[in-house]
């Protein structure tokens, strides 16, 4: 069904789009959102069911993409202290880690700058008067963290561990990259007034490497 290949975590999949395909009808626009390239090919058998890979698409699809991205784009340049302290509220939310000294723990964190990468824009759907914004963004964040000082470390030869008798401390400014979704209210014009909502896409961007102490890793 999905291909010549035979693989096991297709077999729920395969349960899930027959599903689809006997309660959908021919007159019913039903479509499927996923990455997964075999859907691609299961869909072709199957006149009404439409593939699509994201959830950007399928907006635009819908009729939902908007025409406010110069204005976004202006809102983002005067707003930047609004910007950096909807991002330093989510990344504090997560918490970082730290992915190359044993032990090591970030204490504290603060956003000092946020470029967007790329983004696109949608009407919210509703009278509310939101725009739903996209994208993805890269920010430079001030990390204060901590970590046993593995370089007067002794080694445990019985245990066969490394054990530190004392704590190093530092600061460092680190770049982060992350897909990102936010929601900005507008005001009787339409124009973009206010951050209502910010959050990140994955957590892929959690973690922090500080490159100087590559030997404790």
């Amino acid at each position: 069904m999905f291909g010549a290949e035979a693989k096991k975590d297709q077999f729920p999949d395969a349960f899930i789009f027959e599903r689809l395909r006997s309660e959908g009808q021919a007159h019913d626009d039903l479509i499927v959102v996923s990455d997964d390239r075999d859907f691609a090919a299961a869909v072709k058998s199957a006149d009404h069911i439409r593939h699509m890979r994201s959830i950007a698409e399928l907006f635009e699809e819908l009729g939902l993409k908007s025409e406010a991205a110069p204005d976004v784009e202006t809102f983002f340049e005067s707003h930047e202290d609004e910007v950096c302290r909807a991002v330093d509220d989510e990344i504090n939310s997560w918490g970082l880690q730290v992915s190359d000294i044993e032990d090591a723990e970030i204490d504290e964190s603060s956003v000092k700058r946020v470029d967007f990468l790329e983004f696109k824009t949608y009407d919210a759907a509703g009278p509310d008067g939101q725009i739903l914004v996209v994208g993805s963004m890269k920010m430079t964040v001030d990390v204060s963290y901590t970590h046993p000082d593995w370089d007067h470390s002794i080694y445990d030869s019985e245990d066969k561990v490394r054990v530190a008798f004392d704590t190093v401390t530092g600061e460092k400014e680190v770049e982060l990259e992350a897909d990102f979704a936010m929601t900005i209210l507008v005001d009787d014009h339409k124009k973009p007034e206010q951050i209502d909502h910010f959050a990140f896409s994955n957590d892929s961007f959690i973690w922090v490497q500080l490159d100087e102490y590559d030997d404790y890793r």
